[in-house]
């Protein structure tokens, strides 16, 4: 199901609609939806090198938006919509985790999960029913989200499909060093905080 749901995305990208497209599954995805937008984003800057900027954009706009819904669902609605899409992702172990990072490190929780392979979606939810600051949880997802998506624009602009199966055969390395890059940060920020 989601091999064909992925494939669709990707044909999506070629269409007059792709950049409505990219914005919807890009906002769709930060709350409930379960593939990443660079589906589409990927085969759109391949198609339009030149529009890397703008595509990356829509694609961090629409995600931060997104987000922000998964936050309220978490503030608000966790009872009866939070706790059936963490079910439904089998997420329970994950979230559980989530909520001790938050407590410590709400901001560079979200940066992380907005700038890595990791769920964002767990995130953005936990976020809300944490009670994160919102102006914090927002400049965390602007930052991890654009950081994410402007890079891959760029890497795939710059080195075309090369670049693809670069992030495609070492997405896990690169998950581990932006988490232990954030946990540096972490440490540098208490030290010296």
């Amino acid at each position: 199901m989601f091999e064909n749901l992925k494939k669709r995305m990707e044909k999506s990208a070629a269409s007059k609609w792709a950049v409505v497209s990219l914005a919807v599954v890009s906002f769709i995805e930060s709350s409930f939806f379960p593939l990443p937008p660079d589906a589409i984003l990927i085969p759109m800057v391949i198609l339009k090198k030149k529009k890397w900027i703008y595509y990356s954009l829509v694609c961090t706009a629409g995600s931060v938006a997104g987000g922000m819904v998964g936050y309220l669902i978490g503030f608000q609605f966790y009872d009866h919509i939070a706790v059936k899409l963490i079910d439904f992702y089998h997420a329970q172990h994950q979230f559980s985790l989530v909520e001790n990072f938050y407590h410590q490190y709400g901001f560079f929780a979200v940066f992380t999960a907005g700038f890595t392979p990791i769920p964002y979606k767990v995130f953005t939810i936990a976020a809300g029913v944490f009670k994160m600051n919102l102006a914090s949880f927002a400049i965390a997802s602007i930052i991890g989200r654009g950081g994410r998506f402007l890079l891959e624009g760029f890497l795939i602009y710059k080195f075309g499909e090369q670049a693809v199966e670069f992030l495609e055969k070492h997405a896990v390395l690169a998950t581990v060093i932006t988490i232990i890059l954030v946990i540096l940060a972490i440490v540098l920020w208490k030290t010296w905080a």
